[in-house]
């Protein structure tokens, strides 16, 4: 009803670069003096290389390495007990060979710090040298990784992580505000996705509706807990049969909630609180129903948010209802033409459904 938001394991190579080179590794790379070795030059190194002292790079063994630029090759030590031994790294043959000798003509300094920072191509990226010695670098938290994967959610095995990740959360807490709401957002998100008159639809819608009103109690000063619950409550009453929903006198639970919604942020996810009011007076039955204002409230919708291809779906269904078939019908054209915009699942979902609802009422709309 409305709109909603939010193998086995390859070894860690065992060498590890020193930033600075010796001396020694200056004057044997022939860069001390400005002198460049014919290693580094194209017409006589049939694959660019470069050689670097032993100890300057310690570890042993083969690895594979890659350069942003696309440049690949190993890095390969021999003679793991031997002091003489020589740590070489050779571009790969499909690399560009123009771009692989710049590379190597680069200091050793540089070159190691290349492999430090994310190069070596093992699939897991190097360890990073903290810049103080002190801890890593912060590990993503579970709120940072749902809200990023949000923007998947209309790929099942997305979906079903976004909720494992929330009713983790939740099980340790269940008054956890976090969870809560954003387990809201995956049921609603859910139950959008099925048909009306429908059991699942309706308990999803419920389950929702619940979450969200947990969330509520804790911050009711955040628009999501109410706009979710209202939200949820719209759902379940298309599950359920909205005739049904009213006997059981939810039109007040979920006015009280969309008003607050409107009040706290009438622009949140891009006007979604007007969205789902402007709906409401268009799905009530007889006498309650009122297609003007619905007409009315979505066209505010629209003017203020262009780009929400809900409320133009919406607005064009009303628009039918009353007689507007030319306007209904440029409304969906609209939504046609529309790029996906910034909630790349949403605008997929609502283009979907233009498209079969134009072909529903592709008599009526001429």
């Amino acid at each position: 009803m409305g709109r909603t938001f939010p193998s086995g394991e390859i070894p860690t190579p065992r060498f590890k670069p020193r930033l600075q080179p010796t001396s020694r590794s200056r004057r044997r790379l022939g860069l001390l003096r400005g002198a460049r070795s014919s290693i580094f030059h194209p017409s006589t190194a049939p694959s660019p290389c470069i050689q670097v002292d032993s100890r300057d790079i310690q570890g042993a063994g083969t690895t594979s390495i890659s350069f942003p630029d696309g440049t690949k090759g190993i890095i390969t030590r021999n003679g793991l007990n031997d002091p003489r031994s020589k740590i070489t790294w050779r571009a790969d043959s499909s690399s560009n060979h123009r771009a692989a000798v710049e590379r190597c003509a680069i200091p050793i300094s540089l070159f190691c710090a290349a492999v430090l920072a994310g190069a070596v191509s093992l699939g897991q990226s190097a360890p990073a040298e903290p810049a103080d010695g002190g801890a890593s670098p912060p590990v993503e938290s579970w709120t940072q990784r749902f809200d990023r994967r949000w923007s998947q959610r209309d790929e099942r095995n997305v979906l079903e992580e976004l909720y494992d990740l929330a009713k983790d959360a939740q099980k340790k807490n269940a008054n956890d505000f976090d969870a809560n709401v954003r387990l809201a957002a995956v049921l609603v998100w859910q139950a959008d996705g099925l048909g009306d008159g429908t059991n699942a639809k309706a308990q999803s819608g419920k389950q929702g509706w619940s979450l969200a009103d947990k969330a509520l109690a804790v911050n009711p000063q955040d628009v999501r807990p109410h706009y979710y619950a209202a939200t949820g409550i719209g759902l379940y009453s298309e599950g359920v049969g909205i005739l049904t929903a009213l006997g059981e006198g939810l039109e007040g639970k979920f006015r009280s909630r969309v008003e607050a919604a409107l009040k706290l942020d009438k622009n949140f996810l891009d006007g979604a609180p007007q969205v789902l009011m402007g709906r409401y007076f268009f799905k009530l039955p007889w006498p309650k129903r009122d297609v003007t204002e619905s007409i009315k409230v979505l066209r505010v919708c629209t003017q203020e948010h262009p780009h929400n291809l809900r409320a133009k779906l919406y607005l064009a269904e009303s628009l039918l209802d009353d007689g507007k078939k030319q306007e209904a019908k440029q409304l969906v054209d609209q939504i046609e033409a529309a790029p996906i915009g910034a909630d790349p699942p949403e605008d997929r979902r609502i283009k979907a459904r233009a498209q079969q609802w134009a072909k529903q009422h592709q008599g009526d709309l001429g």
